[in-house]
């Protein structure tokens, strides 16, 4: 049997997001999927919601968080309580400071979690071995990040791809949703072998679906998002921060991601210009 999975989502629990954990079940299945692993901001609280609402025996949830590291973001999937980094803020409704990846790897395979590297080329064009050959090393790397092009990197999945080849760890997909038409832009199809409906309830399939990565019977398919979903999301945090002063510079950062090519040239062009206008320091 296979399961398509979209194993990166964010609810209403994360500070840039408002659908709710109920409706990330309703829309993935309208959607055909089979499951989710949802993975908020520094905290597993949404992915724990969904898992006790979720009441389909077809239907998987995955309970998981995202955390900031020295080299990029690291969804735990598989959680079951909140990980114990010193520096981690209590509670997930506000981003942590960059923890120490070695620190949040051990403390997700402490619960039995997955260690994923999140869009890792989305911000950068390389990683050092250890990330993926040390002796705490992430498990599995998003080969496809639905997100992971719209901002500086348009290749960053290209690049994610490559280096899953060339370290021979697990790609998986996910749509990085924090927008309701997001979820199930990506998926990872996981090949449960051996098994079919008939013999298990999906629902309680954790340590099958976690096994199943591990070993790499994985695949993963998905389409880019818009360049525009990154400025929604800004407006999104404002308006639940209630940080309006912000709103003016989200909607034309929003104007600009709308019109494609051209909006990207004039958002570079503002910020050349913007940065010409800054006075030099006696260092430069």
């Amino acid at each position: 049997m296979k399961v398509n999975l979209d194993l990166h989502i964010h609810s209403s629990f994360s500070p840039d997001s408002r659908v709710t954990p109920g409706e990330i079940i309703r829309l993935a299945k309208q959607r055909g999927l089979d499951g989710v692993a949802i993975a908020d901001h520094n905290t597993v609280q949404g992915g724990l919601a969904a898992l006790e609402i979720n009441a389909d025996p077809d239907f998987i949830v995955i309970p998981g968080a995202e955390y900031s590291t020295e080299y990029g973001h690291v969804v735990g999937l598989f959680l079951s309580e909140e990980i114990d980094v010193q520096g981690r803020k209590p509670k997930g409704y506000t981003l942590s400071p960059t923890l120490p990846l070695g620190e949040v790897v051990q403390a997700i395979h402490a619960q039995g979690g997955i260690a994923v590297l999140a869009h890792p080329f989305q911000s950068r064009l390389s990683l050092p071995a250890h990330v993926f050959e040390g002796p705490v090393k992430v498990d599995a790397i998003e080969g496809f990040n639905s997100r992971a092009g719209t901002r500086t990197n348009p290749d960053a999945n290209a690049h994610a791809a490559q280096c899953a080849k060339e370290y021979d760890i697990p790609a998986l997909g996910g749509s990085d949703a924090h927008l309701p038409w997001e979820i199930g832009r990506a998926y990872t199809r996981i090949d449960l072998r051996g098994v079919s409906k008939e013999d298990v309830c999906l629902r309680e399939c954790h340590s099958l679906v976690r096994a199943a990565i591990l070993e790499g019977r994985v695949e993963y398919f998905g389409r880019e998002t818009q360049r525009a979903v990154v400025p929604l999301t800004e407006i999104v945090k404002a308006r639940k921060r209630k940080t309006y002063c912000r709103m003016p510079y989200l909607v034309l950062k929003l104007i600009l991601a709308s019109l494609g090519p051209v909006g990207l040239w004039l958002e570079n062009a503002l910020g050349e210009q913007g940065n010409a206008k800054k006075p030099k320091t006696k260092a430069e």
